[in-house]
């Protein structure tokens, strides 16, 4: 996916960023549908960045939330665009829901990165600040470890 968007990413002026943990615990997911998310996440990203920034997409071991959560990999893109104002972030999920001028978006991009994610018992979460960027983060849970 990172290998699309990074001529993409040239050609906007983006400067992407690649952040992989060595040792990543294995996960049980449909590949296609986890690329399809990932490509959203950029995609929207690089959209949010019209005028150049930085898009980090990093890939760490996490738990979901509290310590006592499942082990995880945590997928975060991030980027130094316009960021998601507070008034709209709890819609920004909904099917439908666009920010985008007529003509550029569907509104389906993140509905269903949502979907996808839910549907793996993981969850994504968004932290924004306006005028500095947006993370989101798609935890995927591990699979469970063998026990002999």
């Amino acid at each position: 996916v990172l290998s699309l968007i990074e001529a993409q990413a040239r050609v906007k002026n983006i400067n992407l960023i690649r952040d992989y943990a060595r040792k990543l615990p294995m996960i049980l997911m449909d590949r296609t549908q986890v690329q399809q998310v990932l490509m959203n996440l950029c995609t929207n990203a690089m959209d949010a960045m019209p005028h150049g920034g930085q898009l980090t997409v990093r890939i760490t071991p996490e738990r979901m939330g509290a310590p006592s959560d499942k082990e995880s990999v945590c997928f975060n893109v991030h980027d130094t665009g316009e960021g998601v104002p507070e008034e709209i972030r709890s819609r920004i999920f909904e099917p439908f829901f666009t920010t985008k001028e007529v003509g550029k978006g569907t509104g389906l991009g993140l509905s269903l990165a949502y979907e996808i994610v839910k549907n793996h018992q993981g969850k994504i979460v968004l932290d924004s600040e306006v005028g500095k960027g947006s993370s989101f983060r798609v935890y995927l849970p591990a699979t469970p470890k063998e026990t002999p």
